[in-house]
């Protein structure tokens, strides 16, 4: 049961994820309902990196710290979650600006 409504795929769409992993995964279920979508993205991001010529480490480290580098912005219909309080330093006090 889903809110969204069933999509057929292409023929084929799933069989990476089927010989690979033996199931479908959920993320391979969302791109069918823009298949074009993801070959859009992923030429963008294969792009950038021959461009760049990025190793795998090299684009692991620029996409994990991503989402906390990016202001959290609120989803359409998403509920109106509180603001996480803000972190006030007190100032620097006189035993921590000196040196022996």
């Amino acid at each position: 049961m889903s809110f969204l409504a069933e999509v057929i795929p292409p023929p084929g769409f799933f069989d990476d994820d089927l010989a690979e992993l033996g199931f479908v995964m959920n993320a391979s279920r969302l791109w069918t309902y823009r298949p074009q979508w993801q070959e859009q993205i992923f030429d963008v991001l294969g792009s950038i990196v021959r461009e760049h010529g990025l190793t795998v480490r090299q684009r692991c480290i620029l996409v994990a710290p991503q989402p906390s580098a990016t202001p959290a912005a609120p989803l359409p219909g998403a509920p109106n979650w509180p603001e996480p309080p803000t972190r006030t330093w007190p100032p620097p006090s006189s035993t921590a600006t000196t040196t022996p």
